[in-house]
């Protein structure tokens, strides 16, 4: 492993220990890669800032107290990272200081534990990485504002679904704009191509890049080749051909008037799209791409090109392909069958693009940087080709969303990470809540995704729906053909309940079972074989409390011998719940007396 080259411990910090705290980092991190060891001295130097601003220097009799406030520390602040990778940093730090500890060189102490997952201080702090504003991890304290819009307001159901609304919203708005600019910068370069083929290299052959025709309306006064005021975009066009044919299609600035020139089509950026791959277009593509196949951003940043090796593989009979990248913490290759998508601007598309665009600059680039996927003319160094960074890529993006005409979309800072997990949250949602669609678009395993990228709010009001959905299908079922099934269903027209059957019962799985083996066999057998489900709801024991004091009063004008049917059962439940009932459903039954009692029922045929 490198030397580190810059010094990491600070004397003002550690005092006399410093350089030998400073050696024993060097000593611990070489069995490290890099990843791990960009980690581990990031979250050592948030411990020495701390320490610096809070304590101003470390001991052996204050290391103990700045361990535990650290710990919180890590935590709580920490802006948009998530819990999981909070709690990662955190444990890096922590096998840092025992390692220190153990070869003698950090005063004698011990990190404190990790924070466990359900930990008031977590619950307090979690948040949501994904799209827009809208925080399920925090839906039920913001409801209590009265400041918060009526938007939060609402039953967890309609928060569901204004929240899955708002995610389509700001997910569409996002890939609006990256499809806008990658059409507008694929035409400039198709543009730039039709420039090369029109010039006449011996142009520039003149030293001093002078036109051979006059500016019109200045008689006699010959103007630079580059000039805006030259008709027919023609200043434009030989730029672009004087920078491919005598720069390598390089924005230098040896040559006359170049500071002036290169920036007055647009600005440097746009000009370096009638050459090649921009990072701002890098940026509009890595959205198109992460939306569509899941690949995490610094899993995209850092793809190799290989003209011998496919990226994107057709498949032959279905309509997909099969996406082959390294994923970077999986520490392997991973081949992924994606669907394809309905845009012409799609993943397809702009990998395309990206290697139509780089392709003269990968003859000129050094072999290292040849190798990677997004190449540039950067500002880094004038006259070479540069991978494009991961900063420069996050500023595209950035570039990108200002561009948006919404205020809301454009504070609520849109990022790659954030599109991500909106996609993978979507794909869950969309399956009806099923973890598989959203790992399988996410590439991780069930559990990664439950654990890091669905948050247990949004799990538990799914689920509560999804429950709810059964309890009315068995209803429905248990009710089919009944003249009471509408009101056991809470349904106001025989419309609503033909449109509620057709679509949400009859298609069922469950319904075809039960249908199949309706009442003709239920009615053969003796009564002490017949099995009855039943929902426990406060609406259905007030069901069944009106149905006996109904059949008791004789104020029904339901059939007589149904409405017994039903009395009879009641008095069985209520019997059932009362010597062996658990408290929650003595409660649910109490609730429904209640409710039978405030709102009586008149049951009729």
């Amino acid at each position: 492993m490198d030397q580190i080259e810059l010094q990491i411990v600070s004397k003002e910090v550690f005092g006399e220990l410093a350089a030998h705290i400073e050696h024993g980092i060097n000593r611990v991190l070489e069995k490290y890669q890099d990843s791990t060891r960009s980690r581990k001295l990031r979250i050592f130097r948030r411990f020495q800032e701390l320490a610096e601003s809070d304590y101003g220097f470390v001991s052996e009799e204050n290391v103990q107290q700045i361990l535990g406030h650290f710990r919180d520390r890590v935590y709580t602040h920490r802006g948009n990272t998530v819990t999981i990778t909070a709690d990662s940093d955190y444990r890096a730090f922590r096998r840092l200081i025992a390692d220190l500890v153990q070869i003698q060189c950090f005063p004698k102490c011990r990190a404190p534990q990790p924070l466990n997952s359900s930990s008031p201080l977590l619950d307090e702090t979690r948040i949501l990485n994904c799209l827009g504003t809208m925080d399920p991890c925090k839906w039920r304290s913001d409801n209590q504002k009265a400041s918060r819009t009526t938007l939060y307001a609402v039953s967890d159901q309609d928060y569901l679904n204004q929240f899955f609304e708002h995610q389509h919203a700001v997910r569409d708005e996002f890939l609006r704009l990256a499809r806008h600019y990658i059409a507008e910068a694929a035409n400039r370069f198709a543009l730039g191509r039709e420039f090369l083929r029109e010039t006449d290299q011996s142009i520039f052959d003149d030293p001093m890049l002078l036109s051979q025709n006059g500016i019109p309306g200045h008689r006699g006064q010959r103007c630079s080749l580059f000039s805006k005021d030259l008709p027919d975009n023609e200043g434009l066009r030989n730029l672009v051909a004087f920078l491919h044919f005598k720069r390598n299609g390089l924005l230098t600035r040896d040559f006359a008037g170049a500071n002036n020139h290169l920036y007055k089509f647009g600005g440097r950026t746009e000009l370096s799209e009638y050459l090649g791959l921009s990072s701002d277009l890098a940026a509009a593509c890595a959205v198109i791409v992460i939306d569509e196949t899941g690949i995490n951003p610094q899993s995209f940043y850092r793809m190799e090109y290989d003209p011998g090796h496919r990226t994107i593989t057709p498949h032959d009979t279905l309509d997909g392909y099969y996406f082959s990248y390294v994923k970077l913490r999986a520490g392997g290759p991973k081949n992924r069958l994606i669907p394809r998508s309905d845009h012409k601007i799609n993943a397809e598309y702009c990998f395309s693009l990206i290697a139509s665009m780089t392709e003269a600059h990968r003859e000129i680039a050094s072999p290292d940087t040849g190798t990677r996927l997004l190449i540039h003319d950067g500002c880094h160094t004038e006259g070479e080709i540069h991978a494009i960074s991961d900063t420069a890529l996050k500023n595209g993006v950035r570039r990108l969303v200002a561009r948006s005409k919404s205020e809301s979309f454009i504070e609520s800072g849109p990022n790659l990470k954030k599109l991500r997990v909106s996609r993978g949250l979507l794909e869950w949602y969309n399956s009806g809540g099923n973890p598989r669609a959203a790992a399988r678009y996410l590439g991780n395993s069930v559990n990664v995704t439950i654990t890091n990228y669905i948050p247990k709010e949004l799990q538990e009001f799914i689920y509560r729906k999804q429950i709810r959905q059964f309890q009315h299908l068995l209803i429905a079922v248990s009710t089919d053909e009944q003249p009471y099934q509408m009101r056991a269903l809470n349904i106001s027209s025989s419309r609503e309940l033909a449109n509620y059957l057709e679509s949400q019962v009859e298609e069922s799985a469950l319904y075809s079972r039960l249908k199949a083996s309706k009442v003709d066999q239920i009615k053969g057998r003796p009564s002490s074989e017949v099995a009855i489900t039943f929902v426990l709801s406060a609406q259905n024991i007030a069901f069944l409390d009106a149905a006996k004091k109904n059949y008791m009063d004789g104020t029904a004008s339901m059939e007589t011998k149904c409405l017994q049917k039903w009395a009879q059962f009641c008095g069985m439940v209520f019997s059932y719940i009362q010597s062996h009932g658990t408290r929650s459903q003595k409660i649910i039954m109490a609730e429904g007396i209640s409710l039978s009692s405030s709102s009586p029922l008149q049951l009729q045929a």
